[in-house]
């Protein structure tokens, strides 16, 4: 064989091996911002064994003009996944059942805590680039919850010698309150001076019959007291038991537990 004919046919053999070694490119995946939406059943913002995912929970994504770009919905699991590039964006869950509200949110443990705050209901904005970030949701039974108390619930006094008391109201349920309110009436006998308190606008209205109201407008997350308030009373009768009921009440919201919103004053006079 002549030598060209063994050059042409090695020349041939190591085309073929460059041909059939070639591996054609592939496409980068595409970003993926994925989570979990799970039923946080003890309240703490942290998914925990034994606490299940939520299935057909829409998760959306939105623009900073609040532009819906995409969304999915959660499987058996609770898993979601949507395919975003660039950004910035935010995540919402969308059409939530009024029964359900979001649990407590970063409380510390990113990769179990949930990742949507109050108020807005949102993820921080985050940008897919170049990949996504991942964010999980804890959903709890919507309860409001505002109860009352006051300290010294019992007092003793003699006509004209004045004392104060302390309203503390709490936030027990699992919904942020826009607001709450105190309020007490006339009670014969006992006089309210003055009523004070950081972050909330007191009045005593001797054209009402002493009729005493606060009102606190900043929102107050459940789990957390609002700042005393501080009430200055005066008996005017020389003796007997009076008792005093103040009531607190959230506003813009719907409550849902009762007989915590009010708390009586026993003052002993004589």
């Amino acid at each position: 064989m002549s030598n060209s004919i063994r050059g042409a046919g090695a020349a041939a053999l190591a085309l073929l091996s460059i041909t059939a070694l070639a591996v054609p490119a592939t496409a980068a995946p595409e970003p993926t911002v994925t989570g979990v939406v799970w039923a946080d059943t003890d309240f703490d913002g942290v998914r925990e064994p034994g606490e299940a995912g939520v299935a057909d929970i829409t998760i959306a994504a939105y623009r900073a003009d609040n532009t819906e770009v995409a969304s999915a919905v959660t499987n058996k699991a609770g898993h979601y996944a949507l395919k975003l590039s660039g950004g910035p964006y935010k995540l919402r869950p969308k059409a939530l059942a009024y029964a359900k509200t979001i649990t407590r949110p970063n409380v510390g443990d990113d990769a179990r805590d949930s990742d949507f705050a109050w108020g807005t209901w949102e993820t921080a904005e985050f940008s897919c680039a170049p990949s996504c970030p991942k964010f999980d949701l804890g959903l709890v039974e919507r309860k409001q919850d505002i109860a009352l108390a006051v300290a010294p619930a019992e007092v003793s006094a003699r006509k004209g010698q004045s004392f104060s008391v302390e309203l503390t109201a709490s936030n027990l349920g699992t919904v942020p309150n826009g607001g709450d309110w105190i309020e007490a009436g006339f009670k014969e006998g006992l006089q309210v001076t003055s009523a004070t308190g950081d972050g909330w606008a007191c009045r005593v209205d001797p054209s009402a019959g002493q009729y005493l109201f606060c009102r606190s407008e900043a929102d107050h997350n459940p789990g957390t007291d609002r700042p005393k308030v501080r009430v200055e009373l005066t008996p005017t009768a020389d003796s007997g038991d009076i008792t005093m009921d103040f009531h607190v009440a959230g506003f813009r919201r719907s409550e849902s537990v009762f007989p915590n919103n009010a708390a009586a004053l026993r003052v002993r006079v004589g």
